[in-house]
């Protein structure tokens, strides 16, 4: 009896199994199912396995084990020999890993044989090295199937190559991309997963078909990134990258082939891509809108972008959709830069209310149905222009106070205009004030052409040796010191117009009803009456003057008797570094009124400010100098104004002085004038003292003007005669000895 009861205790002990982790030793080219590929024998399904050398191995049916771990850099193939092969990794309290450095591929060892990695009950897999899911040529499934309750972990980077019907991450347990996902393949569909802000997905190897962003997935996609210089989807044939609309982190467009990146195709409804970074489109990429029928467009496709846009290359659309956009929805301010082009239907909408700064000229074709659309938000332009080439007067809409262009620089908003009657729109302004334009047409023009508006916020001058009369407006002989309006024509579109001009926040009429309409030349010279005067509408602060019966286009400023357009200036307002803080000198020439108050402003792009002080002086105190120390300056450039209130509640602004805390750098702040006749002055403030060479080329690039000029650290103003220059627009290029470069243009009368 006891040696029956002895005999039955061995014979259990005997089928017990017991974990353990097993090593491939054998060669490459070796079978799973061979124990002397193994140390300790074949792994069974509680045993950890563990590749830590390059190899072969190919895996003979179905198999499982606890869990499996690739590293020391080793790069493991996994050849299914079967159409059923799977390894399953089942281990509930422990990870499956392929370590940085190392890289897994699972695929058939023919082209219809499976190889699968099944994550079974609460299994984790990390993804730490690289994944290949599957190799080019293979057609049978090459799968990565995590269950309900796994987890698996993207840090590295998976690839998904082959061609199988089923060569996709599925979605069943949690997916975590932190890294990168690439679609090597035509087709398949990215799976539904949490993707982080540095998740990159990449579609790098289609040739005719787009891969799909699952439609169900409703949280962000990390960064969308379209590589795939082979891609021959093209126009209103493609197949689109989205099922329904998507939010990505980042979206790139760098492929240059022959294809483009489709976001809604044709047949599809429309598709609107949220980013929450940046837009870019590479030089010889295109990105296509969409392809969409008219029919199956009812709502714009686009993008909605928080970050910065850069088209090197084409945004377009290739559809009979009209709907096609680029809206730019962000609360900080961005930067905007088209060195490529927006071709076609594709309009342009700025709805952010932190503005948007314009890096390069930006041209929108001239379709009808190509639009800018100013919702809120601003557009600085600086040196550059926006030109809306479709000559439909409807074709800016918008604008407001709070969404208009802002052109105190030499660029300009530029509008095609129709040879037939119309009114056009100008929304230009100042950073402190809307100032907009409006021409219409009551004789058409005989030709077709552009007209370029900008609102200078310089003080004009009135030269005009004897007064101007407008009816019983006997004594015009000033000017608004706020600024003048610049319209031009290059071209001769003709027509006769009526211009109305709003100065919000003028600042300086104490009686609107006795203000007039003012035009000459934009080279200057004496202040006509042209025209018929349109009785002043508005408000001292706001008001809104025009003439009728106009031909020709010029300068355009507010004038008026001298009680209208006080003699108030700035005399000036100047800064300097001294050790870590930034001194500010001013003097305001303010004897029209008994007392005035001055804001110190501060603004890290010139564009939002904040008070830093307020200073407030009797009408005798006002006519000395001022100072205020900022001593607390933020690091980069700091750019300052002046605020100054009259005891009557009129407002006016200085113009800006930047000041650079930093060890090295520069700034041409401005050129004055903008358009040029023989001598201009260029504002330039520097972080120290140094040498810096400035150079003037023509738009074809040719040398016109070349000087070093010593700067003192702090403001600086460089006067250069351009007398001996040829009418036409110039580029103005500093280069300081650290190799840093800054760029303005000017116009040469």
């Amino acid at each position: 009896m006891k040696k029956m009861f002895l005999l039955t205790i061995v014979f259990f002990i005997g089928t017990i199994s017991y974990a353990a982790t097993k090593t491939w030793i054998g060669a490459s080219g070796g079978t799973w199912s061979t124990g002397s590929n193994w140390s300790g024998g074949t792994p069974t399904s509680v045993d950890d396995v563990v590749f830590n050398t390059s190899v072969t191995v190919i895996v003979d049916g179905s198999k499982t084990v606890n869990s499996l771990l690739v590293t020391s850099n080793a790069a493991v193939i996994f050849q299914g020999s079967s159409t059923t092969t799977t390894l399953t990794l089942n281990c509930s309290s422990c990870t499956s890993s392929i370590d940085a450095g190392s890289t897994l591929t699972i695929c058939g060892n023919a082209i219809s044989n499976k190889c699968e990695i099944t994550l079974a009950n609460t299994a984790i897999f990390n993804i730490n090295g690289t994944l290949n899911v599957g190799v080019t040529g293979q057609t049978a499934t090459q799968r990565l199937l995590p269950t309900a309750g796994t987890v698996t972990t993207v840090n590295g980077r998976i690839n998904i190559v082959g061609g199988g019907a089923n060569v996709t991450a599925a979605s069943a347990g949690s997916y975590v991309v932190n890294g990168t996902q690439d679609m090597q393949r035509n087709g398949g569909i990215f799976s539904v997963g949490t993707y982080a802000t540095t998740a990159t997905n990449l579609i790098s190897g289609t040739i005719a078909t787009l891969p799909i962003f699952n439609s169900s997935q409703t949280t962000t996609w990390g960064t969308i990134e379209m590589n795939a210089p082979g891609n021959t989807n093209v126009g209103a044939s493609g197949t689109s990258l989205f099922s329904s609309n998507a939010i990505c982190q980042n979206f790139k467009v760098t492929n240059t082939g022959t294809g483009n990146c489709t976001i809604a195709a044709s047949g599809s409804n429309a598709r609107v891509i949220s980013v929450n970074g940046n837009l870019s489109i590479a030089s010889g990429a295109t990105a296509n809108i969409n392809s969409t029928s008219a029919g199956a467009n009812a709502t714009a496709s686009g993008f909605d972008v928080m970050g910065d846009v850069t088209i090197d290359g084409t945004l377009t659309e290739t559809g009979s959709a009209t709907g096609s956009r680029i809206t730019m929805i962000n609360t900080a301010s961005k930067n905007i830069s088209v060195t490529g082009s927006i071709t076609n239907d594709v309009s342009l909408v700025i709805n952010g209310a932190g503005g948007v700064v314009a890096l390069t000229d930006i041209n929108l074709s001239g379709s009808s149905n190509a639009l800018l659309t100013l919702t809120n938000g601003k557009i600085t332009l600086g040196s550059n222009n926006l030109t809306v080439t479709n000559t439909a007067p409807g074709a800016i809409t918008g604008h407001s106070a709070s969404a208009y262009i802002i052109t105190n620089g030499t660029g300009a908003l530029k509008r095609g205009i129709a040879t037939a009657t119309g009114t056009y729109n100008f929304p230009v302004g100042s950073v402190a004030n809307y100032k907009p334009a409006v021409i219409t047409y009551t004789t058409a023009p005989v030709a077709t052409g552009t007209l370029a508006a900008r609102f200078n916020n310089t003080y004009p001058g009135f030269p005009n040796i004897t007064p101007l009369v407008e009816g019983s407006i006997s004594n015009i002989n000033g000017v608004s010191v706020q600024g003048s309006w610049f319209i031009e024509d290059p071209g001769s579109i003709g027509g006769t117009f009526t211009g109305v001009f709003t100065a919000n926040g003028s600042g300086d009429v104490t009686d609107y009803t006795k203000a007039v309409l003012l035009k000459r030349p934009s080279s200057g010279g004496d202040w006509g009456l042209y025209g018929t005067h349109i009785a002043t509408t508005g408000s001292n602060a706001n008001p809104v003057v025009s003439r009728s019966g106009m031909t020709g286009f010029s300068e355009f400023a507010i004038g008026g008797e001298l009680s209208v357009a006080l003699p108030v200036n700035v005399s000036y307002f100047n800064g300097i570094k001294q050790g870590g803080a930034n001194v500010l000198n001013w003097k305001v020439n303010c004897t029209s009124t008994s007392g005035v108050s001055f804001v110190i402003e501060r603004s890290a792009d010139n564009s939002n400010y904040n008070a830093l002080n307020i200073i407030t002086a009797t009408s005798v105190r006002c006519l000395q100098p001022f100072g205020y120390t900022d001593h607390q300056p933020a690091a980069g450039y700091n750019y300052y104004r002046l605020k100054i209130t009259y005891d009557n509640g009129r407002v006016i602004y200085s113009d800006a002085v930047v000041l650079v805390n930093k060890e090295t750098g520069f700034d041409i702040v401005n050129m004055l004038p903008t358009v040029v006749n023989s001598q201009a002055v260029l504002n330039i403030t520097t972080a120290q003292k140094m040498p810096l060479e400035i150079v003037v080329t023509d738009l074809s690039g040719r040398q016109v003007h070349k000087k070093v000029y010593n700067l003192v650290e702090g403001n600086n103003q460089v006067q250069i005669n351009f007398s001996g220059l040829a009418a036409g627009t110039y580029q103005i290029t500093g280069f300081s000895p650290q190799g840093k470069t800054r760029v303005i243009r000017f116009i040469k009368q």
